[in-house]
Parts: C-alpha cells; structure tokens; sequence
C-alpha cells in the first residue's frame, strides 16, 4: 500500500516532514512522542504528544500530565512550567555554548532521559544560487569547519518566508577543518510546484547539532530506506528527540 503519511505522526511545534513511501500498514500500542529543544541563548522548549494508528484522526493534543526538568553540568536544574500552548518551557535555564544538558521526562512513572551537549557556532561565510546541469537553481553555502572537532550540521531552507519540509544533514568525517561546500535541495511540489525563480526570497538556518540529534536527522532522511521510525537519542522508548543547537542564518534574494 502506498500512503502519504507525516513521519512520526507529528503534529510538531518546530518542523514538518511529508513523502510519499512503502510500507505495510500494521498497528501498534501508543508511544509518546517528545520534542525537546534547547537554542543557543534561548530557552527549553518540549512538546510532547501520544502517536496514533494509521488510520485515527490526525488530531494530536499535547500531553499535559508530565512532569519535565532541564538539568545541566553546572549544577542548574529547573522544572519546565506547562504553558497554555502544550508546551514545556523552561523560565531560568537557557542555550550556553559547552554546556551539556539532561532532559528528563516523567510520565505516568515512566520516565524518559536524554543527555545533549551545545556545539559552538559556526557561521555560514557565502551563499549563492547554484546551477544544476537540469537548469534548476538551488541554493549553495560555504563554512568553514572547525579543525579537530567532529561537527554535526543541519541545514533549513525557507522560502519568501515559507519554510520547506525537509532539511540537509552533513557531517565534516571527510571535511575536518575545511571550507565545506553544501547544496540545499528541496521539492517544488512545497513550493507550489514552483522552482526558486529571480527575486525570490531566500533563506538557510545552518544549526550546529550534537551527534545524538544529527543521527536522529540523518535517520528521518532515510526513512524511505528503512522504513522504520528515526533514531532517537531518548531512552525509555519514547520516540522523538532532544535537540541542543547553535545556528546561523543567511538571507539573499535569487538572482543568477
């Protein structure tokens, strides 16, 4: 059977992710899914939802019954405060560059944890639209990467402010302490079928992850492969992730 399904099933606060794929319809208990995430100079943000079969409804409110703490190598913990939103978010506790972050999730006495440590920043230093040998345009950026340091990327394209499903994920295992090159591909059919045209708007938030994060995100790209959900970096067996990131962003209007 092919479906169109929403990977995880998330209805999620902070990206999207839709494909078409193969897979074998069975069902399942419920799982909880969280998303937690922690940006540099901001603070603790958790979303948390149950999954569902496919098939139910694709309404998924949050959980309210967790109990939620940030805890960090300095000795800082903070339980997170339930916000009308749905979600979890801390109030002392912010993004440090360094710094090493435990999440711990109480639900119903089972717990959830994860442990996350933020990169330091690295800046995005060019941005051109590149030209494939299909005459299409995408864009391309340019860093440098840090030498002797394993760097995790992700990178988000966005549109005349529209955010594209999806993201590039890249590692520097081959690229240690070079200028790295990476094009950001996309799908038209996010963009109202369009491809990126003159004048068009164009933004890229290059975010530094941790390796837990990245492998999660390298894994959600590889869903049609494996047909299987993403790797989390939870353990307790909920699905998800926790994400402590620095980013940087670019802006350039389309010309070429």
């Amino acid at each position: 059977m092919k479906v169109k399904i929403s990977i995880l099933i998330l209805a999620s606060l902070f990206f999207s992710y839709e494909q078409e794929v193969e897979l074998k319809v069975n069902t399942s208990e419920p799982c909880y899914v969280i998303e937690a995430q922690i940006a540099l100079g901001e603070f603790a943000k958790v979303n948390i939802v149950e999954s569902k079969n496919y098939g139910e409804d694709n309404q998924y409110p949050p959980v309210r019954n967790a109990i939620v703490s940030i805890s960090d190598n300095t000795g800082e913990k903070e339980t997170l405060e339930l916000m009308a939103s749905g979600l979890y978010e801390s109030t002392k506790i912010k993004g440090i560059e360094g710094r090493i972050y435990q999440l711990n999730v109480e639900i119903e006495q089972q717990e959830y944890t994860s442990v996350a440590t933020m990169p330091y920043a690295v800046q995005i230093e060019d941005m051109i639209m590149f030209k494939t040998t299909t005459d299409t345009y995408f864009p391309k950026i340019t860093y440098n990467d840090p030498p002797g340091i394993r760097n995790y990327y992700r990178a988000i394209l966005s549109i005349n402010g529209k955010r594209m499903p999806g993201m590039e994920v890249m590692d520097d295992r081959d690229t240690d302490g070079k200028k790295n090159s990476s094009l950001i591909l996309f799908d038209p059919e996010y963009n109202g079928g369009d491809d990126i045209k003159k004048g068009d708007v164009v933004c890229i938030e290059m975010q530094c992850l941790d390796k837990g994060a990245y492998t999660y995100f390298e894994s959600l790209n590889r869903i049609n492969e494996s047909l299987a959900n993403p790797t989390s970096n939870i353990t307790g067996g909920a699905l998800g992730y926790f994400g402590v990131y620095t980013s940087d962003t670019k802006e350039i209007i389309a010309d070429w």
